[in-house]
């Protein structure tokens, strides 16, 4: 067996060799049991190799001209580290992610580099210098504030403490990509994605499209 090949577009297969197919509708991922079948792809497709073998992709699913239907949304979720675009007929994209330090953690403080968790909406878009994009959340929003304020009273942070912001999505510094394959969590609490994903996603969302972000 070859595992680990992603088989990006398949022109030919040879009539002798037997495919089989491991999850192809979630990850796209193809492994064979035939050397003949390994020569005759590497002869006769395109074949991306990923260079540590654990490339973590852009997954979209089928629709019409492969653009979403209607407005979407984000949800991002921290156990899985994926972001999910979900458009009017349901999941529309996934995308790789990391976060910040303890992503298992909500927000508490400024300064604690955790990523916040809640029901936000993007305040700006913009370009950023180091991180490629930079899409600004309405962090600390109003729910934000009430749990920050109910956690100083039971004093669970001191006085002083302060909530922090300048939270969003962006993407990494250049070259950096493996940040994500790896699932190294290097942000100070924004959600990050690779440079070419994060270009992608510029394409579906805007102001106000709503973000979620959870365990």
């Amino acid at each position: 067996m070859f595992p680990g090949l992603l088989i990006s577009k398949v022109n030919f297969l040879p009539a002798c060799c037997t495919l089989f197919i491991n999850n192809y509708s979630d990850m796209n991922t193809l492994s064979f049991s035939s050397p003949l079948l390994l020569i005759s792809l590497i002869f006769f497709s395109e074949i991306k190799l990923p260079e540590n073998g654990n490339e973590r992709v852009v997954q979209k699913m089928k629709r019409k001209n492969n653009v979403p239907v209607g407005d979407c949304r984000i949800v991002i979720d921290k156990s899985d580290y994926l972001m999910r675009l979900y458009d009017e007929q349901g999941l529309f994209a996934r995308y790789p992610v990391v976060f910040g330090a303890a992503p298992g953690e909500d927000k508490w403080k400024e300064g604690d580099r955790r990523t916040p968790e809640g029901s936000f909406k993007i305040r700006a878009i913009r370009k950023h210098k180091k991180w490629d994009r930079f899409i600004l959340l309405d962090y600390p929003n109003q729910k934000s504030i009430e749990k920050f304020e109910r956690r100083k009273k039971e004093h669970k942070l001191s006085e002083t403490d302060k909530m922090g912001g300048s939270i969003g999505i962006h993407g990494t510094w250049p070259h950096d990509a493996y940040l994500i394959d790896k699932y190294k969590n290097w942000t100070d609490g924004c959600v990050s994605l690779k440079n070419q994903d994060v270009q992608d996603l510029l394409q579906y969302i805007k102001p106000g499209t709503e973000v979620i972000i959870q365990k």
